[in-house]
């Protein structure tokens, strides 16, 4: 069963672990049981880092993909469309002129 610990708190023990080896305030009969410890903290923060650099590489791919939509999809995704200017356009075309095949001279 593996321990749900943050990165803050594994690094917290993580760091204390390494304070006694140091100071020389672990005995003989501990200090199998430490490094055991402290292994697995190590691989409890290397876990949380891959993890955070991945989310943080996933954000940025997302904005820079965000920076390459086409201005057309931007306008339609932001509800600025050019659609009612060429309606308007087809409209006043239609209304210039009403010509009747007959009045055509060929």
């Amino acid at each position: 069963m593996q321990e749900q610990m943050s990165y803050t708190q594994a690094f917290e023990e993580l760091q204390k672990i390494v304070g006694l080896i140091e100071r020389g305030e672990i005995t003989i009969d501990e200090l199998s049981e430490q490094v055991k410890r402290a292994a697995f903290l190590i691989r409890i923060c290397r876990q949380k880092l891959t993890e955070t650099e991945q989310d943080i590489e996933d954000v940025l791919k997302s904005m820079e993909e965000d920076k390459k939509i086409p201005s057309d999809e931007a306008q339609k995704l932001s509800g600025d469309s050019n659609e009612n200017i060429a309606d308007d356009d087809d409209k006043d075309s239609s209304a210039e002129v009403d010509i009747a095949e007959d009045d055509l001279p060929f």
